[in-house]
């Protein structure tokens, strides 16, 4: 009898050529597995339609080609871990798999995102294409730095410990209360480093850095904050700039210092009486002149006797 069709069973992506079981027939009679033999493979290793020949042998004559499917193998996704927030959208890589290989980003799958610029839980998605399919989600976190600080005040003592953040202001205007300590540390943190600052005291000049929540200034000899240096380290240098800006006795609020810069007043027996601190990108403009409420009404950010910068 001479062989009329063959299909063959359903195989999925390996990465190598494929072979596979068939389903002969001739006319309506099922052939067996001694009746024919299958050879020629083609187009057999990626996802999609292979095909081969299949041969009549004894009692059966004539070859036919038979085809059968490829099927793309499913994509597996591992997240992509906790990223910094930058300002802008994050597109962090996640892994993804199939088979226990480790796909390639444009040929075996797409990637898609979602809440992937403001700080928060964010979205990627990734498509199989090619020899991979199916679409997988996973979450990752979002973080921006978060800055704390609190001073010392004249009269009052100590404000509430870590009780501003981020740009409010901390210390008093308008009640000639002088600042005389401050302490300043990173509430969140994305990235490996720390923040350090130090401060101009009254009759004792620049003290030295300190850092992580230390107090800069001192406590119980009533001697005045003149000016304030602050910078970040670490990889927080690299991705983030650190602002801040002081209100100086007859002055009121100066212009926006940043990454170590110096800000108050020198030589010239001025009290600091509060302070603001943000932090920002690389590279971001500094915050408004007016600010959380204090609008800045000096153009300088450093006014001294000496004229040093």
């Amino acid at each position: 009898m001479r062989i009329t069709a063959a299909s063959g069973a359903a195989r999925t992506y390996t990465g190598k050529a494929q072979t596979t079981s068939w389903t002969v027939k001739a006319g309506g009679l099922a052939v067996p597995a001694a009746g024919f033999s299958a050879g020629g493979y083609k187009a057999n290793t990626n996802a999609g339609t292979a095909s081969a020949t299949i041969t009549g042998r004894g009692n059966f004559t004539g070859s036919v080609r038979g085809t059968f499917q490829i099927r793309p193998l499913a994509i597996g996704i591992a997240s992509p871990g906790t990223q910094p927030w930058t300002g802008k959208a994050v597109k962090a890589k996640p892994k993804v798999t199939a088979g226990g290989r480790t796909l390639r980003e444009g040929t075996d799958y797409t990637l898609s995102y979602r809440n992937n610029v403001n700080a928060g839980t964010a979205t990627v998605t990734a498509t199989g294409r090619g020899n991979y399919t199916g679409t997988k989600s996973v979450a990752f976190k979002i973080v921006a730095p978060s800055v704390q600080y609190y001073v010392h005040r004249q009269t009052y003592g100590w404000e509430k410990a870590w009780s501003k953040a981020n740009g409010q202001q901390s210390g008093t205007t308008g009640q000639a209360k002088r600042l005389e300590a401050i302490r300043v540390r990173m509430n969140a943190k994305p990235v490996a480093g720390s923040i350090r600052y130090r401060a101009h005291v009254q009759r004792t000049g620049w003290q030295g850095w300190k850092a992580d929540g230390t107090m800069s200034g001192t406590e119980g000899q009533t001697k005045r904050l003149e000016a304030i240096q602050i910078q970040l380290t670490g990889q927080m240098a690299k991705l983030y700039d650190v602002y801040y800006r002081v209100h100086a006795q007859t002055h009121g609020w100066l212009s926006w210092a940043k990454n170590g810069q110096k800000a108050g007043t020198a030589g010239y027996g001025k009290r600091l009486e509060a302070i603001q601190i943000v932090i920002v990108p690389k590279g971001a403009k500094a915050p408004g002149t007016t600010y959380m409420g204090a609008k800045q009404q000096v153009a300088s950010r450093y006014i001294s006797y000496y004229g040093d910068k």
